[in-house]
């Protein structure tokens, strides 16, 4: 057992109210918050790092099936050589075969037959090996984008909501999908290729050493110009790649913003300007596409280009080696085509390579979410029974996204068990940003918030959002049944459970009046309901939690009178026994509550029962005085400012 007290201070009489003992001991957990990972430079080997366990050693094998078809797949330009020689040469025959004309055309027809059995096995045997080393790759690469797009998301769930504040979500949902997709392409396809590419290069520069060395100088004549073009397109062609997908992202959200409010741009006709915003944008991502396809289309040309002229030099010179007798026509044949080759393979390196700058422009994106540290949502202490006692204590807080802004501004208040707390007040004044504290969605600037005098930061954060239930201004729910909305945070609940929920916030009986009862849809965001509808709903599923605390913000304000008492109605039954926080225009809804605080400007004004703050000239009289003027055809002839 532990005694808590609150220290009076000067700004609130209320806090020289003792804390009862807690009832129950605390059990905690010791689960060490997660350490934070440093945002690191993204490198090529990085990128090969995402690849792990199984993948790897799917990866392994298929390089090395895919070295034997690069190896295999040498037999060609080799073969082809041995070919001309057979045909053109008599000295690669013995005497016997020299013997008659006859003679010679039998042997070189042997040879023929041999030579092209062995090639047909080596292409027959490197087709195989190169169609599973890239079904390796392939199936690598779909297993790494799974992992990915699961690890981002997982990421995207864990993240702090001021990261959400300062995030737009078509980008973050184009990062989930194009974004991972073209590192799965650059990380498996591309790199397979790219690995068959290298082998059969590095293949074909040994070939080409034993067979010339000197023909080989000149072939890799042009190499440091191309190595460094390569440089400088690389830094380029990775900035672009980062904007270009940037500018996706931007479309995305433009996108999806509009598609998700679509009710609401058909209601102001704005689908045309929707979409010129749209056409805009992808404009902007098309002019960056031309200049990454242009920069690619110069990069590859001019390589091209170098490496056809290095070719055109190496037939010059091998041909007048041939001249002099220095060379065998068959030995520059092979030599010819195996340049040809290995040119080509560099071809398909440097595809690669425009690849590789591109995915690290990509992945800094991924990675930027990836690296950044994200808050627990395990971890800490949990109480046996929470009775449900509030207190806020000078606390001050301001928004991640504008903290030079103060919201709240010393904010001091007691809940006792099972009372119910209102908070009123102007626009913006800061009672959503309570409400907001207490689910620990942010954490305060300063001060203290404590749930039966432990501190909320020490409390495991998933447990206490079970022991609390939201029902805000504007309910979501989900693209499915109404029971699977009702189930959404207590998804063990019977059907009996929750549909004892829906009869206590008063939504049973308009839901045996759709066809399909609780197995009815409710659409995307319940647009298939009203909003009484979809606000009874959100209360039976806040019922269904069985919370020890009751959070209520601008929960009727959205409805009209009927819905609004049958809506009214169910909160009361709800609120009922549990400690409610309650945020109000209409002022007649928290009449009846034990305690009222008037908030301006992030700081509490006044305190005090309906009856006690009417007597004070203050601001709440104030705001009863014009609710009352603005709903005087309602008022009978006579009332005071008690028929709010």
């Amino acid at each position: 057992m532990c005694v808590w007290a609150l220290e009076r201070t000067n700004e609130d009489p209320m806090l020289s109210v003792a804390v009862e003992p807690i009832n129950g001991a605390l059990l905690t957990k010791d689960k060490p918050p997660p350490a934070r990972e440093q945002s690191r430079a993204v490198t090529f080997l990085r990128l090969v790092g995402l690849l792990e366990g199984r993948e790897r050693c799917w990866c392994l094998l298929a390089v090395l099936a895919t070295s034997v078809a690069s190896l295999l797949g040498m037999a060609l330009p080799v073969y082809t050589g041995k070919l001309v020689s057979a045909v053109s040469s008599d000295n690669d025959f013995d005497p016997a075969c020299q013997a008659s004309p006859e003679k010679l055309a039998q042997c070189r027809r042997d040879s023929l037959a041999d030579t092209l059995l062995i090639m047909g096995l080596a292409f027959f045997v490197s087709g195989i090996a190169l169609a599973l080393g890239l079904w390796l790759f392939f199936l690598s690469g779909e297993r790494l984008a799974a992992r990915l797009r699961r690890k981002l998301y997982a990421s995207y769930m864990h993240k702090h909501l001021g990261f959400f504040d300062e995030q737009k979500t078509g980008d973050l949902m184009n990062r989930l999908a194009s974004d991972c997709t073209e590192l799965k392409d650059t990380l498996t396809r591309s790199l397979g290729e790219g690995m068959h590419n290298a082998l059969q290069m590095s293949i074909g520069l040994t070939l080409m050493l034993l067979s010339s060395p000197l023909l080989t100088l000149l072939t890799l004549a042009a190499a440091p110009i191309i190595g460094v073009c390569a440089g400088l397109y690389g830094c380029f062609i990775s900035k672009l790649t980062e904007r270009y997908q940037a500018a996706l992202g931007e479309a995305s959200d433009v996108a999806q913003q509009a598609l998700s409010s679509i009710r609401t741009v058909r209601s102001f006709a704005r689908e045309g300007f929707e979409r010129s915003q749209y056409d805009a944008k992808i404009e902007r991502a098309y002019a960056l596409g031309k200049r990454k396809g242009a920069a690619l289309g110069a990069f590859i040309g001019f390589v091209s280009t170098i490496a056809q002229a290095s070719l055109v030099l190496v037939l010059w010179f091998g041909c007048t080696m041939v001249i002099d007798g220095k060379l065998d026509f068959g030995e520059l044949t092979s030599f010819v085509l195996i340049a040809i080759y290995t040119i080509s393979s560099f071809g398909g390196l440097m595809d690669l390579f425009s690849a590789m700058m591109g995915a690290i422009g990509v992945s800094r994106r991924l990675f930027a979410i990836l690296d950044e540290p994200s808050p627990p949502l395990e971890g800490g202490s949990t109480l046996v029974k929470v009775r449900g006692q509030i207190t806020f204590r000078d606390v001050h807080f301001g928004y991640p996204s504008r903290k030079d802004v103060p919201v709240l501004r010393g904010v001091s208040f007691h809940v006792h068990p099972g009372q119910a707390l209102a908070l009123c007040g102007s626009s913006g004044s800061g009672k959503s940003s309570i409400i907001a504290l207490l689910e620990r969605f942010y954490e305060p600037s300063s001060g203290d918030i404590e749930v039966d005098g432990v501190p909320l930061a020490s409390l495991d954060p998933s447990w206490w959002r079970r022991q609390i239930a939201l029902v805000a201004q504007e309910p979501v729910l989900f693209n499915g049944s109404v029971l699977e909305n009702l189930r959404y945070g207590n998804p063990e609940a019977t059907r009996e459970a929750a549909t004892e929920a829906a009869q206590v916030a008063n939504a049973h009986d308009f839901i045996l009046g759709f066809t399909d009862q609780y197995e009815t849809l409710v659409g995307e965001r319940g647009v298939k309901l009203s909003g009484g509808q979809k606000q009874r709903l959100a209360i039976a599923r806040a019922v269904l939690l069985a919370p020890a605390v009751l959070l209520l913000d601008e929960a009727t304000s959205a409805l009209d009178a009927e819905a609004e008492a049958i809506v009214q109605a169910a909160l009361d039954r709800v609120m009922a026994g549990r400690t409610s926080i309650v945020i109000a225009h209409r002022l007649s809804t928290i009449r009846h509550a034990d305690c009222i605080c008037v908030i301006e400007r992030g700081v509490v004004i006044e305190r005090g029962t309906h009856e006690e703050l009417l007597g004070t000239a203050g601001a709440y009289e104030k705001l009863c005085r014009r609710q009352m003027e603005s709903s005087v055809s309602r008022v009978p002839s006579g009332a005071g400012l008690d028929a709010i």
